[in-house]
């Protein structure tokens, strides 16, 4: 409204005008009835050029200001980004409702709304008709809300009443959902371990320091077990910034002993001395034989090839059927049995005698 006022006064005669004349602010009354509804009064013209002279060029209105020095005329509402609307359902863009709400709240402060003229308008579907609802009782006294009632009947309808959040907070913990990953930084696990914090804000100091120090990787959290003298921390900021200078040295450390590996892996070493070998045999048509020797494909056998027998173990003839040598091998095994009897019985009558 006084970005209007200012550029109405601009851009009238009245703006060479000296601000303390009666005559001249009724001059302006006049001016500004047709810009206000309802009309001013005289004290509030009064008032309105004052401030009005006092940001023109010249601070008496003694010449209209230039185009460039004019105060931005931006809306503060373009200037601030507006809430998302709630539909009623976590999204990815409201992760926690508690939070949305808050920031709601925080927003028509800073845009001087009212919110129970205005949060119908930042929901959505089932929400929205929610909203109607319990502003419309609201409005005709059946149930008068404040501020804090309106949060309380909000959480209710679409906050997590199912589980206290400090005690749901101190699971995750227990849990080691928090625990610093391999691939991420001390700022990145600082980051989701406040994430923690903000749900359990009863705890206290030495619980939290003693949670953020475990959920650290093992090399970072034996560095920061105590402070530089051996002492136990005290404060979690200090706490933070200290892990955070360890990692940059264990950085540091890592990439100077990769950069020795690789060194060492580069120097160039001497070839090991092969041990003393004996020359082998001069090689000969047949391949590495000796000379002297034949080859096994040439050397005599006196032994008879083929199958044995199953009842001697033996060869059969050359030119012999098998049939011819089982007849054979019968006769033998029999009379090898007549003789070893007879033997028997010779030796049991001596004995007897």
């Amino acid at each position: 409204m006084i970005v209007d006022i200012i550029a109405t006064i601009a851009g009238s005669s009245v703006a060479t005008l000296l601000p303390k004349d009666a005559l001249q602010q009724t001059t302006l009354q006049a001016v500004l009835e047709k810009q206000l509804v309802p009309a001013p009064t005289l004290e509030e013209v009064q008032s309105l050029w004052v401030e009005a002279t006092a940001v023109l060029a010249g601070g008496s209105g003694s010449q209209t200001a230039p185009k460039h020095s004019r105060p931005n005329e931006v809306s503060p509402t373009k200037r601030l980004p507006h809430p998302p609307k709630f539909s009623g359902k976590k999204d990815s863009t409201i992760i926690c409702t508690r939070s949305w709400f808050n920031v709601l709240m925080r927003y028509f402060d800073l845009m001087h709304m009212d919110p129970f003229e205005h949060i119908e308008y930042f929901m959505t579907g089932k929400a929205q008709i929610w909203a109607s609802d319990i502003l419309e009782m609201h409005r005709s006294g059946k149930k008068p809300l404040t501020r804090d009632t309106l949060r309380a009947a909000f959480l209710l309808q679409y906050g997590d009443t199912q589980r206290n959040t400090a005690m749901a907070a101190r699971d995750r913990l227990h849990a080691h959902e928090h625990d610093m990953k391999p691939t991420e930084s001390v700022a990145e696990y600082t980051q989701r371990f406040h994430d923690v914090l903000r749900e359990a804000k009863d705890m206290d100091k030495a619980d939290q320091i003693s949670w953020y120090i475990k959920g650290l990787v093992p090399t970072l959290r034996g560095r920061c077990a105590t402070d530089d003298e051996g002492k136990d921390w005290q404060d979690l900021d200090k706490c933070i910034l200290y892990a955070t200078g360890q990692e940059v040295r264990w950085k540091a450390g890592k990439d100077k002993s990769a950069t020795v590996e690789l060194k060492a892996a580069t120097v160039t070493t001497p070839k090991p001395k092969q041990p003393y070998q004996k020359r082998p045999p001069p090689r000969s048509q047949q391949g590495w034989q000796s000379i002297s020797k034949k080859p096994r494909t040439e050397q005599t056998s006196d032994k008879p090839s083929g199958t044995k027998c199953r009842y001697c173990h033996g060869f059969k003839k050359p030119g012999q059927s098998w049939q011819d040598h089982v007849a054979d091998c019968t006769k033998a095994i029999k009379a090898e049995a007549e003789k070893k009897l007879a033997l028997a019985a010779k030796l049991e009558s001596k004995m007897q005698e």
